[in-house]
């Protein structure tokens, strides 16, 4: 092995670049924090608030709180948005801007809905996380039930660790889930969230055989095999769009090819800036109006409603 020597003003400099990342990362990370406290705090201020009014026996503001909580969803008006996302090692600082971006995603969406007189609880959301075939079965796909409640949604969040990478990932597999959960009950849309294209048909196959072999796999869930291409072309049939958001450049044409033959967007998103969270916010907020507003009659309006809310209150 050869050892390599720096100089000692290059790695003078190599230190202070990587100091420079580091505060850059802990910065990032001390904000996303505090946005995280304050949601929790109000959400602590409501249950303090539950408890007060048990205490005082205050039936009809008990009968309001617990009436909001366990809210359904209307059948008439209703939605279901998969969102889908890669939880590899690569995405850490992603998994940590969505925790947030859930809260206020919801209550966004219900707030413009409401506002334009469709039901605040319109929209339900799945969580599902896909890796690689490094992971283990239980690792390659998880996901959460269909809520409208981001409590529910940021618990699972919490659960979700990022691990696994290998090049190009396991997509296919989460497509393949919305393919078998479409055959039950309806799905309107998926949004796609990731940093690197769908594994080939080629690297399906020689993943699953270098990492745990074909005879592992046999015995799991995942035992035939599939490809993007395939579970994109049912989604097509079945009109389930697929809009994507690539966070990294190799993944654009892959993700503009999905979204182009399923009939949806594809756009970048930066999650690294400071502004990442409210890019991501935005995005999926403005995705998911535009679906309730198709299916309530409202068309883009919605969605438009939303945009120069943002736009007013970021000038505010």
């Amino acid at each position: 092995m050869r050892l390599v020597t720096m100089d000692p003003a290059e790695y003078k400099n190599a230190y202070q670049l990587m100091k420079a990342r580091r505060n850059e990362l802990f910065a990032r990370t001390y904000q996303n924090n505090q946005k995280l406290v304050i949601q929790a705090k109000k959400v602590h201020a409501q249950a303090i608030k539950f408890l007060e009014n048990i205490s005082a026996q205050d039936l009809n503001a008990i009968k309001i709180f617990l009436a909001k909580e366990n809210k359904g969803v209307s059948e008439v008006e209703k939605t279901r948005t998969m969102i889908v996302f890669d939880a590899t090692c690569s995405m850490g600082q992603f998994l940590q801007k969505l925790i947030f971006t859930i809260g206020t995603t919801i209550e966004s969406t219900a707030s413009v809905a409401k506002d334009h007189g469709i039901s605040e609880d319109v929209s339900q959301i799945q969580l599902v996380v896909y890796r690689n075939y490094n992971c283990t079965e239980d690792q390659l796909l998880e996901f959460s039930i269909w809520e409208t409640k981001s409590s529910i949604l940021r618990a699972f969040l919490d659960t979700i660790k990022v691990a696994g990478g290998l090049g190009n990932e396991a997509i296919e597999v989460a497509l393949s889930l919305a393919n078998q959960q479409s055959e039950n009950e309806k799905i309107s849309q998926i949004i796609l969230i990731g940093d690197a294209p769908a594994n080939s048909a080629d690297e399906v196959t020689s993943k699953r055989k270098s990492k745990h072999g074909e005879k592992y796999w046999k015995t799991t869930k995942f035992a035939k095999k599939t490809t993007y291409i395939d579970e994109v072309q049912k989604l097509k049939e079945k009109k389930i769009p697929v809009h994507s958001f690539y966070i990294n450049e190799s993944a654009k044409s892959n993700f503009t090819e999905i979204s182009d033959l399923t009939g949806g967007k594809c756009a970048p998103l930066d999650i690294y800036s400071e502004a990442g969270a409210t890019t991501l916010t935005n995005s999926i907020t403005e995705t998911l109006l535009r679906q309730i507003g198709r299916e309530n009659g409202k068309g883009d309006e919605l969605a438009e409603a939303f945009r120069s809310r943002a736009v007013q209150s970021f000038s505010e």
